[in-house]
């Protein structure tokens, strides 16, 4: 009886509140709906998020919040990463919107701690496999288990010593003395106060390395920055990053 009492209670308690919320001018009750279903929100992202941070520093558990914080720092990226674990140090987290939570290691202990004494552990999971799906496919830099251990086996014959010897060095060094080529005219006394993007030429010549070794293809990228392929490459790791940014990435497909 008393518990029928008591439902009762709230249920005239509750439409005696929506009763009041219809009256209000259409303005004010969209504002104050609004902030309802904002604070309901965040209490269920604290709710979700909270028990997984297991102590970990970095900023709120807030993740509306930090997407705007990430978005507006979007276009110094690798700056504000860097800020951050200056400021909560070398193992830190945060979240964002229906993402799973995002933790930055820094340390070398931690750096070994993942990817190699416990990796087992870290898996990289389907979320992260749907987002990278159109770049990696089911390949080694996306799966997990009994999926990853034929392929880390395929791939574990390129890295013998007389491969590295024989074929990898001299295509990194060859690459590495373009790369240097390229620097040359920024070293003179003439060229005093030249920013050079040390960014962009590291990133072409991975590139043009990596496709030598891995294709045999020169992809000419370190000589045209504007490359077909490299242009095309550079998108599509833009794009895969920004689904982890997006929570609706699905819809966007």
């Amino acid at each position: 009886y008393m518990g029928t009492s008591l439902m009762q209670q709230l249920a005239e308690v509750a439409s005696d509140a929506f009763a009041a919320w219809c009256a209000l001018p259409a303005a004010v009750a969209l504002a104050l709906g609004a902030m309802a279903l904002f604070l309901g929100y965040l209490v269920v992202e604290l709710a979700v998020n909270f028990p997984t941070r297991r102590g970990i520093p970095g900023p709120w558990d807030i993740p509306i919040i930090n997407l705007l914080v990430v978005a507006f720092n979007f276009h110094r990226m690798f700056d504000w990463l860097t800020d951050r674990t200056k400021e909560y140090g070398m193992v830190w987290s945060i979240v964002l919107p229906m993402q799973p939570r995002f933790i930055g290691i820094a340390h070398p202990d931690a750096v070994r701690h993942v990817l190699k004494t416990n990796f087992a552990n870290y898996r990289k999971g389907e979320e992260f496999a749907a987002i990278t799906h159109e770049l990696l496919g089911r390949g080694i830099f996306a799966t997990d288990g009994d999926e990853w251990l034929p392929q880390r086996k395929i791939a574990s014959h390129m890295f013998k010593l007389s491969n590295f010897k024989n074929r990898m060095v001299p295509i990194f060094t060859a690459h590495a003395q373009r790369v240097l080529e390229k620097m040359a005219p920024a070293a003179t006394p003439q060229a005093h106060g030249t920013v050079v993007d040390m960014q962009s030429l590291f990133y072409r010549y991975t590139l043009d390395s990596i496709g030598m070794i891995g294709f045999g293809k020169d992809i000419g990228s370190l000589d045209n920055p504007d490359a077909p392929f490299a242009r095309a490459f550079d998108y599509v790791q833009w794009a895969v990053m920004m689904r982890g940014f997006t929570p609706i990435w699905r819809l966007l497909r």
